[in-house]
């Protein structure tokens, strides 16, 4: 049994780019040491959770799933990500001297940059 304390760092729809259509609800969850993990609600429960989640608060999190990402493009350098399903608790947690950051930043120096042209992250390692 899986159980978090984070901030959604941010928040956006998943389009399909051929159809237009939402094909899920994405986060990007950090915790108070600055660690970050992509979660992702499916479309098919996005009614249930879209309204419960706010950006920049802090949530208790627990009885979702983990699962190797399949994206082309990952947006954390985790592996990892975090899948809603119906038994998914989300509890947001009035806290507000919990000292989260705001953000989580990986730089890259430009003379790397040429390396990172096959990179299958949207980040520098």
């Amino acid at each position: 049994q899986w159980k978090i304390m984070a901030k959604v760092s941010r928040i956006w729809e998943t389009l399909d780019y051929i159809t237009n259509e939402v094909r899920s609800l994405d986060m990007m969850l950090i915790d108070k040491h600055g660690h970050q993990i992509h979660a992702k609600v499916d479309k098919t429960l996005m009614n249930k959770f879209q309204h419960q989640i706010v950006e920049n608060e802090i949530y208790s999190l627990d009885r979702f799933s983990l699962s190797k990402s399949k994206n082309k493009y990952n947006v954390t350098l985790g592996e990892y990500v975090i899948n809603f399903n119906w038994h998914t608790s989300i509890k947001p947690l009035r806290i507000k001297d919990m000292n989260f950051p705001e953000h989580a930043f990986s730089f890259v120096n430009f003379d790397q940059i040429p390396t990172k042209i096959d990179n299958k992250h949207l980040i520098a390692r």
